[in-house]
């Protein structure tokens, strides 16, 4: 399946480090946008390749689902992934870290059309991106839940809960959902999403997600259920958790491009073209 595209190299400079403006949002001065590598992703998941749907060779970034290659936990607990994250590690005084309290987020993403989801790959939650602030659950994330015969594609929200990392649903509980999309109507173009989010355990937090310039969410509330104000960085990419079996688990990829975080929406990225 990964032959289809042709994969051009790239150096692990170009893939761990790249910088983006974003503005005035922020109380202190922070340095470029950075992106990291996933401690837990295997370095051979990360290329540049050809966006498909271009004419004029431009270089997008691919992620590639590889089941026969695991970093650390991902091995035992039978998960897949190539991820970045958001640096929020440096830049801020007295060893702040960088997360803003409130930002705008963009990224673009291509799944190409022959990708396996619903009963055409193992099950598990499929994502592409998550915001993280503990080593267990994503606070927020945008999620497939594979192995069945559907194709939805959610933002969902959910809270560590300390049970054991062997029983998922009691470990990462499920507090809201909204279908965002159907991968059905995804697959062979380019998605673009926008999200603005306002991190608050108390009333005024504020969570906008829009696809393709359509807002599918729109709440006001508490939107850290943990202490995720300060610490809750943004990753993208592609990942597949606690399948039954890593054999089960086919081999895929997703490219995104344009992947930004800006002090208001008309600065984000997929918006300045």
């Amino acid at each position: 399946m990964l032959k289809a595209l042709r994969v051009l190299s790239v150096s692990s400079m170009f893939i761990f480090s790249f910088g983006f403006h974003f503005g005035p949002v922020f109380a202190e001065t922070v340095p470029a946008f950075k992106f990291y590598k996933e401690e837990t992703s295997p370095k051979s998941s990360f290329a540049k390749a050809k966006d498909p749907l271009s004419t004029s060779g431009e270089k997008v970034q691919m992620f590639k689902l590889d089941p026969t290659k695991c970093v650390n936990g991902d091995c035992n607990a039978n998960s897949a992934r190539a991820q970045m994250h958001e640096d929020v590690y440096t830049g801020r005084s007295k060893g702040k870290s960088g997360q803003p309290k409130e930002a705008w987020y963009s990224w673009e993403i291509y799944i190409p059309p022959d990708f396996p989801y619903g009963s055409k790959q193992a099950r598990g939650g499929l994502q592409f991106t998550e915001f993280k602030h503990t080593n267990h659950c994503a606070s927020v994330n945008l999620v497939h839940t594979s192995g069945y015969d559907d194709d939805d594609l959610y933002w969902r929200v959910t809270k560590y809960t300390g049970a054991s990392p062997d029983l998922v649903a009691e470990e990462c509980k499920l507090v809201r959902q909204t279908r965002v999309a159907r991968l059905r109507d995804l697959v062979g173009r380019w998605t673009k999403f926008e999200l603005f989010v306002r991190w608050s355990r108390e009333g005024d937090g504020k969570m906008q997600l829009f696809v393709d310039g359509r807002k599918k969410v729109d709440f006001d509330g508490a939107t850290c259920l943990e202490d995720c104000e300060k610490f809750n960085p943004f990753y993208y990419g592609i990942y597949l958790s606690n399948a039954p079996s890593r054999k089960l688990i086919d081999d895929t990829y997703v490219l995104f491009k344009n992947v930004d975080r800006a002090a208001s929406r008309e600065e984000l990225a997929v918006n300045k073209n």
